[in-house]
């Protein structure tokens, strides 16, 4: 999946690896069946892999990784929750939208199931709701704003 996301992004996108920095204008993708979190060292921010168990069955899960972001990023992440089964990524927005952070969710014409992004938008809310189609406009437009990395 990285390297087909790689390939169609202005961006460089790659699968995360354990210990690496989290470098500016780079897209990070989970290993399948490995939660990614990121936490912070004396060099800045950094990746974490690890085998814990599925949280809600899945993983990797979009909630460990945002309730990380929220602390290691504060109001400098934004969560992104798109089409999916079930709740995962609700909680880890409202976390990121507790910490001053701003989420966004794809609306639910464009999803193909709307579970995830309705459950996001009700226990969290959303700064932005945008079809597929203009979700990476939109993050960039989120991400692009008035904050910098902390």
């Amino acid at each position: 999946m990285a390297r087909r996301l790689d390939a169609i992004s202005p961006l460089h996108v790659d699968e995360a690896e354990d210990g690496e920095p989290v470098m500016t204008g780079r897209v990070y993708v989970a290993p399948g069946g490995r939660h990614m979190s990121v936490t912070r060292d004396a060099s800045g921010p950094v990746i974490c892999l690890d085998d814990s168990p599925p949280v809600r069955g899945v993983r990797p899960a979009a909630d460990v990784l945002f309730h990380s972001a929220a602390v290691a990023f504060g109001a400098a992440a934004v969560s992104v929750v798109l089409t999916g089964m079930g709740r995962d990524g609700a909680e880890g927005s409202r976390a990121i939208r507790e910490a001053g952070g701003l989420a966004l969710v794809q609306d639910r014409e464009s999803a193909t199931i709307f579970g995830m992004p309705q459950a996001a938008l009700k226990l969290a809310g959303a700064d932005r709701v945008a079809p597929l189609t203009d979700i990476g406009a939109a993050i960039m437009e989120l991400v692009g704003g008035a904050r910098d990395v902390p």
